[in-house]
């Protein structure tokens, strides 16, 4: 389902690139929110055209995301690729 280019590595920010249904991706969690964007592909990303942006999840301690598991990045993208699946509004 996720073709990754490199799944969530690092720390302040924790970052992960990929493909969700032959999309592009890019998350990062970094201060208080963790955010998935999702684009036709890495150089419409670059171009800032994006077809969908998640806030997918929001801390109430500053830099605290930044510090999330890299388990729970990924249990993180697979919830910012539902909300994608089901067409959620982008919250943007």
């Amino acid at each position: 389902m996720i073709k990754w280019i490199y799944k969530p590595e690092g720390a302040c920010p924790v970052q992960a690139e990929g493909y969700f249904r032959n999309n592009y991706f890019y998350f990062r969690s970094r201060h208080n929110a963790s955010t998935i964007e999702f684009c036709e592909s890495k150089t419409h990303w670059t171009k800032g055209l994006h077809l969908k942006y998640y806030v997918v999840a929001k801390t109430k301690k500053p830099y605290e995301a930044g510090w999330f598991s890299h388990f729970h990045c990924k249990l993180l993208i697979f919830k910012g690729c539902i909300m994608y699946l089901l067409n959620f509004k982008s919250n943007y």
